[in-house]
């Protein structure tokens, strides 16, 4: 009996099934992509990391040595040295300061530093100095890209990388240069606390107005010192290291802007303390009323008449150059040349050195040197040598009469004043040459020597009295020794 052939349900026996078509799933092929992009980026982080891990090695290994360690302990900074004077109460007192332009600075310790101020360095020149190793890779990433696509120029330098620059005077304008500093600031950070860090960056930089350090401009700016600054005063010396000569508060001169308005550096300088203010009140460091406070609070610099009279302080007739040789006390004298001049001869014999290399340590190694000077002595030799009228004496040929004095403690060998010529002391150790002898360690300086035409003496006992009755009565006999020991 014949039996039915089934059929498939695709058609008669031994024909092949029709296969079901499979949908397009978008979500599906979205999810391929997305896995070959994993996984291409699991194997790219993988070797970029197995490659900076092999590079940071080489460069730990290899680099950072063949760059030279740089230390804190080999880090040496120019220092004013300081000429003292014993007041009326017998303590010493600032008469002067010897430096270089790059020498006016006093050395303080982080302990030295207000919060206020330290903030405000931080938030306007590197806001991630606390967490960064050194370089803050987010800003050299965000200063690069501004490179590249030619936008405004940024600054990703940290303070560290700064400090380096500074330090090893490494300053070429070159990638190449750009990958050491890198390097010196890694490794820098590495070795050195934050707080050393930030204390030999503010001992080192510069801060306009021939002030090197933030405790010579603390004390120049504001007249105090840089413990006793304020939120304001900290923020506004903080703004100059970015623009010195811009943001120079005390510098007397004047800049026309496009719009025919004119500014001056106190006004540029107030503009960028109060981006720095504004600054911090972004990063959340101080509160609105504190930076609407700190930017209402009057400045009180030391070239106001305000500062003079609250301080007793005379107004200066002119205002001396920030780069030259500047005084910081009352008197400006003969004395004081002749304790250079003394000072030059003791270091350059104790260091054995010329008096061209002892010059050098003078003004830059930060010496204290104590004097015996009388000022209101010293103040009555000035006031009678810078009035010519004193010395109208002219000889038969015309020529001007010279003199020079020297007044002496005669029980304790003290030089207490000295005048080297009449009129101001423009070439003053040239013309104190001409008014001394040098006798072994001693000074030879006539009381009262008056010095006619080919240096012939000549006397003239009335202007001895005369001088004698403005020292306050004094024996002028007592003080004008002629033998003048080392004070």
């Amino acid at each position: 009996m014949d039996q039915a052939i089934p059929r498939g349900p695709g058609g008669p026996s031994g024909s092949a099934p029709r296969k079901k078509k499979k949908k397009f799933s978008i979500l599906g092929f979205i999810g391929k992509i997305f896995l070959v992009l994993f996984t291409l980026c699991v194997i790219g982080v993988l070797t970029l990391g197995m490659f900076a891990k092999l590079f940071m090695t080489y460069i730990n290994t290899n680099l950072i040595p063949s760059l030279g360690e740089i230390t804190i302990e080999e880090m040496t900074m120019s220092l004013a040295s300081t000429i003292y004077y014993e007041d009326a109460n017998g303590q010493q007192q600032v008469l002067r300061t010897l430096h270089t332009s790059e020498s006016n600075r006093e050395l303080i310790k982080y302990s030295d530093l207000p919060d206020c101020l330290v903030k405000a360095m931080v938030a306007i020149e590197d806001h991630r100095f606390w967490e960064h190793k050194g370089v803050d890779w987010y800003g050299t990433a965000r200063a690069m890209l501004s490179s590249a696509t030619g936008g405004n120029t940024q600054g990703g330098s940290t303070i560290t990388q700064q400090l380096v620059r500074n330090m090893t005077g490494d300053t070429e304008v070159t990638v190449k240069r750009k990958f050491r500093e890198i390097c010196r600031a890694l490794d820098f950070d590495a070795k050195n606390s934050k707080e050393d860090i930030l204390t030999l960056y503010l001992n080192y930089v510069y801060f306009g107005h021939g002030f090197s350090g933030i405790q010579t401009a603390a004390k120049g700016y504001f007249g105090k010192d840089v413990s006793e600054l304020d939120l304001a005063e900290s923020a506004c010396i903080v703004g100059i290291t970015n623009y010195p000569s811009l943001y120079d508060p005390l510098w007397d001169t004047e800049f026309v802007q496009d719009d025919g308005t004119v500014k001056t550096p106190r006004d540029f300088n107030k503009q960028r303390q109060e981006t720095i203010l504004d600054r911090m009140l972004e990063l959340g460091i101080i509160d609105e009323a504190t930076c609407k406070a700190a930017k209402a609070e009057k400045l009180l610099f030391t070239d106001t008449d305000e500062y003079k009279a609250i301080h007793g302080l005379e107004p200066e007739v002119e205002e001396e150059d920030p780069d030259e040789e500047a005084a910081d006390g009352k008197f400006n004298s003969w004395f004081v040349d002749q304790v250079i001049e003394e000072a030059i001869d003791l270091i350059a014999e104790a260091r054995g050195v010329s008096r061209k290399e002892a010059t050098t340590l003078l003004y830059r190694a930060g010496y204290h040197i104590y004097t015996t000077v009388d000022l209101d002595m010293q103040e009555i030799v000035d006031s009678v040598y810078l009035d010519a009228s004193n010395f109208d004496y002219p000889s038969k040929k015309g020529t001007p009469l010279a003199s020079a004095i020297t007044v002496v403690d005669p029980y304790t060998g003290d030089v207490k004043a000295v005048a080297g010529g009449v009129g101001a002391n423009s070439r003053i150790r040239a013309d104190l040459e001409k008014a001394c002898k040098a006798s072994g360690d001693k000074l030879f300086l006539p009381p009262l020597s008056l010095c006619g035409d080919n240096g012939a003496m000549v006397g003239s006992q009335g202007y001895y009295e005369y001088l004698a009755g403005h020292l306050a009565g004094s024996d002028l006999n007592a003080y004008a020794t002629r033998d003048v020991g080392r004070g």
